[in-house]
């Protein structure tokens, strides 16, 4: 019985063992469990209800920050990771998009600076048209053919300060005040007509009318342009224009008044195109025919009809009423004085498409190689000294058929700014177009999320956390 009993407490005893045994191979299995769960949890987890938050709000943050493409972000939210670590990661990231901002300031002063540059092209073509040619010529009113009244007229207004005493003495007080003369048809129907001036013209060597001139008065004078429409495939003084124009300035009233092509294209407003200038686009229609001559012009033409009242007389197509002999004396040529002092405050820009024919000059001495035959084909049958006085021969052809084209363009454009953006985000901060449509996304649903709950508080509903 006793051996009995020493084997029962002996079996006890073991069981006990083995159950204490087992018991701890069990915790430590527990305890392993809970270390690999808390290792696994080093971010939030939204399935643990122990540190899940009570607002869906920094419930929408905390998940943010953990799949963001920001570069570092998870590493600030780590709720097991030391707070110094996690501080540190916050300065660095905080200090990343200070630099971030700065830099993209710099590069938006930089941008709205609108520093530009002037390419350069030279571009040979093989046809190029021939320029619009005007020839003016300042004496041209012939007196052998003006009666004393209209001579002792054309006389006084072309002079710069006409002699008013004259004026009355000739024509008196009442005709002067209300008479208004055409001086434009007056001045060209006693002027030389085209022939006289031009006496032939070539182009390539072939004859042409020269009818096809067209006379205006300017302030040059009589002025004969030709709008040419003719193609030049070659260049040089044998394939040009030559005219031989015949000067004959006896017996006249004083009148008081090519090479590589270069082609410029400005940019528009903002950009300035010349100095501190903003240019006008002349392609747009109602600036199709805009010059700065016809805009200084109307300029003129506009502060002189304010203090006068009056247009310019000599001037046809200009819409108002031309001022009388007296008030052109009195009032008119004044103000076309003091004109000159007050042209700043007319806004004529340059144009944004510009042309420019850059010239040279070469003259010789008559009798030149052509002179024997112009003289022959002519009969001019005037003396050398008359002839050197009177006669011209002007010649305009191209030395080339380059054309130079200066074109103006940014130096720091649109896509050079979106590009330096792309590179700071990504470089600093690691983000890219997506990263700010996740921010965009995370914004639009808690806004959603608490419009939902104004609604719900409307309604007198508990509204969801």
């Amino acid at each position: 019985m006793i051996m009995a009993t020493d084997s029962q407490e002996e079996t006890s005893v073991k069981c006990v063992d083995e159950i204490q045994v087992e018991f701890s191979d069990s915790e430590r299995k527990d305890d392993n469990t809970s270390a690999q769960s808390d290792k696994k949890e080093l971010y939030y987890n939204p399935l643990n209800e122990n540190n899940r938050p009570k607002s869906r709000f920094w419930e929408s943050i905390l998940l943010w920050s953990q799949t963001t493409t920001f570069h570092g972000v998870h590493r600030v939210v780590n709720i097991q990771s030391h707070t110094f670590r996690r501080v540190t990661w916050f300065i660095l990231i905080s200090t990343m998009w200070v630099f971030v901002i700065w830099y993209c300031q710099g590069q938006m002063n930089r941008y709205f600076q609108y520093k530009t540059l002037m390419l350069d092209i030279v571009n040979t073509q093989k046809q190029i048209l021939f320029p619009a040619v005007t020839i003016c010529k300042h004496n041209f009113v012939h007196t052998d053919s003006v009666n004393s009244t209209d001579k002792v007229l054309i006389e006084e207004l072309l002079h710069t300060h006409p002699n008013k005493t004259r004026l009355l003495s000739e024509f008196g007080e009442s005709y002067l005040n209300e008479a208004v003369v055409d001086f434009e048809s007056l001045l060209l129907n006693h002027a030389s007509n085209i022939n006289e001036v031009i006496l032939s013209c070539k182009i390539d060597g072939s004859e042409f009318n020269c009818n096809t001139f067209h006379q205006v008065l300017s302030n040059f004078g009589q002025c004969l342009t030709f709008n040419s429409s003719v193609q030049q495939e070659l260049s040089g003084d044998d394939h040009g224009m030559e005219l031989l124009l015949w000067l004959g300035e006896d017996n006249t009233f004083p009148f008081n008044p090519t090479a590589p092509i270069f082609k410029f294209k400005f940019m528009e407003n903002p950009v300035k195109a010349y100095g501190r200038q903003y240019c006008i686009n002349t392609e747009l229609s109602e600036f199709k025919h805009y010059t700065i001559t016809a805009c200084y012009e109307a300029c003129r033409q506009n502060y002189i009809y304010k203090l006068c009242g009056c247009v310019d007389p000599f001037k046809t197509g200009i819409v108002g009423n031309k001022c009388t002999i007296l008030k052109y004396v009195d009032c008119y040529k004044p103000a076309l004085l003091s004109f000159q002092s007050n042209k700043d405050e007319c806004y004529c820009p340059p144009p944004c498409h510009l042309t420019k024919y850059h010239t040279n000059l070469h003259s010789v001495y008559l009798p030149d190689r052509s002179f024997n035959t112009w003289n022959n084909q002519l009969s001019l049958n005037k003396s050398l000294e008359t002839l050197r006085q009177n006669m011209l021969v002007l010649k305009l052809f191209y030395n080339s058929k380059n054309i130079i084209y200066h074109e103006q363009t940014l130096e720091y454009k649109f896509e050079d700014i979106w590009a330096s953006f792309g590179g700071i985000f990504g470089l600093a901060t690691g983000a890219s177009i997506l990263s700010f449509v996740e921010l965009f996304d995370l914004l639009v649903w808690n806004l959603y999320y608490h419009y939902q709950n104004i609604v719900q508080l409307m309604r007198g509903d508990v509204p969801t956390t």
